[in-house]
């Protein structure tokens, strides 16, 4: 058990251990406290021509990009109103695992991350170009505060991004799309600009029907998407240099006000105290006797 999970959760899992008779019971608790119907989108991070460089630098290179990916995905996760699972997320392997509210906006997630991947310089990291593999699935998950997640939808998410789909491919099982469309008109109908072909597969003999969507680099949907994108996270970042100034600004005078409060505040002896404190003669013995009388 992971010591950030909810404490709740750990309290019912420790009793669950030691009570055996009570199993039933916490199961219940367990579903009613942490269970949730969430859109699980799973990223599987492949990279295209990697440099040949030694073991050592590519080792740090391909961290590096890792790192910098995930962070792209946990920004736009959080545009889209969903978060990354911490489990995975915290861990350098090449797969971002995260949860969302609505499946339309997971759908745009996963879409946003492949354009900046497949369509801009972004998807060229310092090891090589990124080709992510996705998958989408929806159903009740076990959600321990984005600490970590279980469920079927997890397991069909993980079989579609990471073992069914190839590099540059997103795989949205069957309940993403019957899910999406069902909530078309309170979080919108992002599928109907793709071209999604239906497919099917069979995996440890279960058969997993979903719509593909291949993502080429030369898409000028995926184009157009991505320089979006960069557009707004341009914008945003000159808004965050020029409000940066103004703070400081604004600290400064806050400042310069606090120090006049205080020095205002100061009595009259304060002020006679600090002023004999600068003057030489005040402060010598014959400056506090008065020496111009004893010089008369």
């Amino acid at each position: 058990i992971n010591s950030e999970e909810p404490a709740e959760y750990v309290a019912l899992m420790d009793e669950r251990m030691h009570h055996p008779s009570k199993a039933a019971q916490i199961d219940a608790q367990l579903k009613k406290r942490f269970t949730e119907r969430s859109t699980v989108l799973v990223i599987d991070l492949h990279f295209d021509d990697p440099k040949s460089l030694g073991n050592e630098e590519a080792v740090l290179l391909l961290l590096d990009s890792i790192v910098r990916l995930k962070s792209e995905a946990a920004r736009l996760c959080e545009k889209h109103c969903g978060q990354p699972v911490a489990s995975m997320q915290t861990r350098a392997s090449p797969c971002i695992f995260a949860l969302f509210s609505a499946s339309a906006a997971a759908f745009s997630a996963a879409v946003d991350f492949a354009a900046i991947c497949c369509a801009s310089d972004k998807g060229i990291t310092s090891y090589g170009r990124c080709s992510p593999s996705l998958g989408l699935a929806v159903g009740d998950v076990l959600n321990l505060g984005f600490c970590n997640a279980f469920g079927d939808p997890i397991n069909v998410a993980f079989k579609l991004g990471e073992d069914v789909a190839e590099p540059r491919q997103l795989l949205v099982h069957e309940d993403v799309i019957a899910d999406i469309d069902a909530h078309a008109k309170r979080h919108g109908q992002p599928l109907s600009v793709w071209d999604l072909q239906p497919a099917s597969t069979q995996v440890s003999g279960v058969t997993l029907s979903y719509k593909l969507l291949t993502l080429s680099v030369d898409d000028p949907q995926l184009k157009q998407r991505s320089s979006e994108i960069v557009s707004a996270n341009t914008e945003s970042a000159m808004n965050t240099v020029e409000m940066f100034p103004k703070k400081k600004e604004q600290k400064k005078r806050e400042g310069i006000k606090l120090v006049r409060l205080v020095t205002g505040g100061l009595d009259r002896k304060s002020r006679r105290s600090s002023e004999e404190e600068k003057s030489p003669t005040r402060n010598s013995f014959f400056g506090r006797l008065g020496w111009r009388n004893l010089r008369r």
